[in-house]
């Protein structure tokens, strides 16, 4: 079960032979020649399949070998994990695209594993990863620099439980992947990452700073068009509601309230 590299029977008239790979697993078994990779027996190292430095063209053929190995890798990694069934693991093989992404990923394995809330923060942090590279994510980017990038953004902006609740979904992304060999990086806090903790009131609640009225006047001289004035009047009615959550807006058409107006008499 697995892959290797192996020497053809046959040698050729310059005393060289094919090379060519072989994947066998329980669901078949399938060989390919390399193609321009033929090398005296004597040179190739079989265990680490390379080529000795004394025979011809030992950069080229490496360099096809590396190339053949990383493919062999991370296919057979990729059906190990239960991503990719026979016919996708040969088909990456042959360098065919697939159509495993990342959030089908994270809409399959993921969301199998774990329980719905779990999955949930997964998706949300997903989308916020999103809205800070402004492109879709891929394996790829399941890497030290990008988490210290989205980590560093989170922290400028959003409040510290909601970074910790991002940690943890964005660490749990990460290091699924590694357990099943589609990225090397492993997801392990540092102490830069760590947030403070929010203000709370003396129930316990965040506390939320607001603008002082001065502030509100000021920024009223300073619109320059129609969307800024729109802006305070929105911050206004929100002020006015208590406090109430942008997000909010996006149910205010469900409610309803009964209002009845009766004619002084």
């Amino acid at each position: 079960m697995g892959w290797g590299i192996y020497l053809r029977d046959h040698t050729n008239k310059d005393g060289k032979n094919d090379l060519f790979y072989r994947i066998t697993s329980k669901d078949g078994s399938f060989k390919k020649t390399i193609p321009n990779c033929k090398v005296e027996p004597k040179y190739f190292d079989k265990k680490r399949f390379t080529v000795s430095a004394k025979s011809n063209n030992q950069i080229i053929l490496n360099d096809t070998l590396n190339k053949t190995t990383t493919l062999l890798k991370e296919g057979w990694n990729l059906y190990e994990s239960g991503s990719y069934n026979w016919e996708e693991l040969i088909a990456h093989i042959n360098g065919a695209k697939t159509n495993l992404d990342l959030l089908t990923f994270i809409n399959t394995v993921i969301k199998t594993e774990n329980t719905e809330n779990i999955y949930k923060g997964v998706k949300d942090v997903y989308g916020a990863a999103k809205k800070v590279l402004v492109r879709d994510i891929s394996f790829v980017d399941l890497n030290f620099n990008i988490t210290n990038k989205l980590i560093m953004d989170w922290k400028g902006r959003v409040r510290s439980a909601t970074v910790e609740t991002y940690k943890y979904h964005w660490g749990l992304i990460v290091n699924t992947a590694y357990e099943r060999k589609l990225t090397t990086y492993r997801y392990e806090p540092i102490k830069k990452w760590k947030t403070k903790k929010d203000k709370t009131t003396i129930k316990g609640n965040p506390y939320v700073e607001t603008i002082k009225p001065e502030d509100f006047l000021n920024a009223i001289d300073r619109c320059n068009n129609l969307m800024h004035i729109n802006g305070l009047a929105s911050w206004l009615l929100s002020f006015c509601l208590r406090g109430m959550y942008y997000t909010d807006f996006c149910d205010i058409h469900t409610k309803s309230m009964d209002i009845i107006f009766e004619h002084p008499r």
